[in-house]
């Protein structure tokens, strides 16, 4: 009896190795494209020959075609061709020409990831892997396979973004912002780029409006209101409120606070502002949350402060104008 039971596992056990044997051999390793990367400086506006994909390995209904062709054979073909390509081709004093990122699995299902960059011209199979790019990429316009390299200057930004030396204050021009940045194809396509922003920004660091603003430590020097009002009066084009703390009022056409700085917590309580955050530069502002509108969901109004040469006061406002803000301290 008991060596039957003995006999009766034993074949159990010996039935379970197999059906796990078994279903080892026949799962298959993962392998295919997990993400890539794609930039070729040849494009414009319309189709700058520039984007990132995906896969999400059957995770998104929606994406299941793309899914699929990432992991296709045409996927392990382009990987193929990808690889083969010098790490670097060119040299890096040349305009950049191609810079691919990708990350995959090999036919063993081992995980690898690619950096090929290009400078001053493309590989001579340049189409072949360009042809495979579309065909296995779903999801972004098709990237042509012209190998002229793109030069970004301030004509190429009147063509393709609406810009203009309008746009910038008198006396600047698009070709001094073109040079100055140093812009290049891939700061224009290779992530967000807004010209509005960016000019502004170029503005900013221009005319040094970063000396006129405060940081988190910023220390207040001590004031009284006699010389606030006269401060104010000095320097606002018209007076609409006044405030044992602070003074309004308008300087072209803009709304200024103007706030003894060692009295800066007491104007925060009375006008409700709540918050405070640090800029791309270090500089600090302060914000008010407020209601969006929609049930739970909030809105931070900002307001930029800067201060006077004398660290006495902080001028508050909203103007995001930085014409106005230079003119402030230099008039």
């Amino acid at each position: 009896m008991g060596r039957r039971i003995i006999t009766t596992v034993m074949s159990i056990v010996l039935v379970m190795s197999m059906c796990i044997a078994f279903a080892g051999c026949g799962s298959k390793a993962k392998t295919g494209i997990i993400s890539l990367d794609f930039l070729a400086a040849t494009g414009n506006a319309d189709n700058p020959n520039t984007f990132f994909t995906y896969n999400s390995w059957g995770k998104y209904e929606f994406n299941k075609e793309k899914d699929e062709m990432l992991r296709s054979d045409k996927a392990m073909e382009l990987i193929d061709v990808i690889a083969a390509l010098p790490n670097v081709l060119g040299s890096e004093d040349e305009p950049l020409a191609y810079e691919i990122y990708l990350t995959y699995y090999d036919s063993e299902g081992v995980e690898r990831y690619l950096r090929k960059n290009g400078y001053g011209g493309f590989p001579d199979n340049w189409k072949e892997i360009v042809k495979l790019v579309n065909e296995v990429t779903l999801d972004h316009k098709n990237v042509t396979d012209s190998t002229e390299i793109v030069t970004i200057d301030a004509d190429f930004l009147r063509r393709n973004f609406d810009a203009s030396d309008s746009m910038l204050p008198e006396g600047m021009t698009l070709e001094e912002y073109v040079s100055d940045t140093g812009l290049t194809y891939k700061d224009v396509f290779g992530s967000y780029y807004n010209i509005e922003i960016k000019l502004n920004d170029y503005v900013y660091d221009r005319l040094e409006i970063a000396s006129h603003r405060i940081y988190e430590n910023t220390e207040a020097v001590p004031s009284d209101y006699e010389s606030l009002e006269a401060y104010a009066k000095e320097n606002l084009d018209s007076i609409t409120e006044k405030g044992e703390v602070s003074i309004s009022g308008k300087f072209m056409d803009c709304y200024f606070d103007i706030v003894r700085f060692d009295c800066i917590d007491t104007w925060k309580k009375e006008n409700g502002i709540d918050t405070g955050m640090i800029e791309r530069d270090g500089t600090y502002d302060l914000g008010m949350i407020k209601d969006a509108g929609m049930e739970g969901m909030t809105y931070t109004e900002q307001y930029n402060v800067y201060t006077d040469p004398t660290g006495r006061f902080l001028i508050i406002t909203r103007c995001g104008d930085y014409e106005v803000i230079y003119a402030f301290f230099n008039r």
